[in-house]
């Protein structure tokens, strides 16, 4: 399948949004510390529930991994 002009004029838009919305959030975030910590604005609860469900996601492709190969 061939790649026709309208596929690189949607490519290309597409990398155009993200680098301004990219710009539009940078202006907002004074500091490293400040992205990583979200300025301080997230819950304890919604921090605690992203490791969770992070550490029960690396467990599954772990056991995943150790019982296929």
């Amino acid at each position: 399948m061939a790649w026709h002009w309208f596929d690189w004029v949607v490519i290309g838009l597409y990398f155009i949004v993200m680098f301004l919305i990219g710009m539009f959030f940078a202006r907002r975030t004074k500091s490293t510390d400040d992205y990583f910590k979200a300025g301080g604005r997230v819950p304890a609860l919604v921090t605690a529930m992203s490791i969770y469900a992070n550490s029960v996601i690396i467990y599954f492709i772990y056991c995943y991994t150790c019982f296929c190969l």
